[in-house]
């Protein structure tokens, strides 16, 4: 037993994960799920930013749907949306509209990539940009853009609100100059659900920190919480079920039961609708 408490005492605790093995449970959240739901928000530093909406569904690896509306103080909305149903990838971004063949091997796992690394907005961006690209050549063609940019510096930078934790890192591409700078995500520890993300999308002439706020994130089967009932609706439902249980006692002959049940509801709901059914139970009980 000495020995034993002793052990108990040396042992370290409150351990956490690594950066590292909190980052592949993130990425193995997303890759497993089957159907993937996000709804996010997207805005920026800059001073003409408003803030927009966006969405995120996959269903298996065959269809998928990223949209945005892209809105400014100063310019023309754009609206961004890239849809796979299994045989093209088709993106659009405002008038511009390009289409390469579906790819089993990795159109899903490039998605994956953009919620668990990139952020939406910058992989859809360069989705459209290499898709682009691509169907100015002899023959449109598919890229595994996962390869393409690797996650490397992983450190913890501390808590954030509502018990999440927050991750730093850096990307390294393919390719230079490279368009990201240094990003921060922030993520639940219990689910592995990223929660936001910040990062900033730069080149020669040009730098904006982006973040992505995720208000709802569903892996797999997930339901969304039902909606709370209405209090008028509570109401009802508490004076029905104590209409009911007092009716039950007046049956099995307990009238003294039945009065207090009774009493007690007129007194607490003097003005609701079925107050003269109560009354009239109650009148009922009180007879000897």
């Amino acid at each position: 037993m000495l020995l034993a408490s002793l052990l108990l005492a040396l042992a370290p605790t409150g351990l956490q994960e690594s950066p590292d093995e909190a980052f592949r449970k993130i990425e193995a959240a997303i890759e497993s799920a089957k159907t993937l739901k996000v709804e996010f928000t997207l805005d920026s530093a800059a001073k003409d930013a408003v803030p927009s909406k966006g969405s995120l569904s996959i269903e298996g690896n065959t269809k998928i749907r990223m949209t945005a509306e892209l809105k400014s103080k100063d310019k023309p909305s754009a609206q961004l949306e890239i849809v796979s149903d299994g045989k093209a990838v088709t993106s659009t971004l405002g008038q511009s509209n390009v289409a390469i063949p579906f790819e089993p091997k990795f159109t899903r796992g490039n998605f994956n990539m953009f919620l668990s690394r990139l952020g939406l907005l910058a992989g859809s961006l360069f989705q459209h940009g290499f898709a682009s690209g691509s169907a100015r050549g002899p023959e449109p063609v598919s890229l595994d853009l996962k390869q393409m940019f690797q996650v490397q510096n992983l450190r913890a930078a501390g808590e954030g609100k509502n018990g999440t934790r927050i991750l730093t890192y850096d990307l390294k591409a393919a390719f230079q100059p490279m368009p990201l700078d240094g990003a921060k995500l922030w993520y639940d520890p219990k689910t592995y659900k990223i929660v936001r993300r910040e990062y900033r999308i730069k080149n020669k002439d040009f730098s904006e920190l982006i973040t992505e706020d995720y208000d709802e994130v569903r892996l797999g089967d997930e339901k969304t919480a039902p909606a709370p009932i209405p209090d008028a609706e509570l109401e009802n439902l508490f004076f029905k079920a104590k209409l009911d249980v007092a009716g039950i006692h007046l049956k099995a002959g307990k009238k003294d039961k039945a009065v207090e049940i009774l009493e007690e509801l007129l007194k607490t709901y003097p003005k609701h609708p079925r107050v003269g059914e109560a009354q009239r139970l109650l009148e009922e009980a009180r007879k000897k």
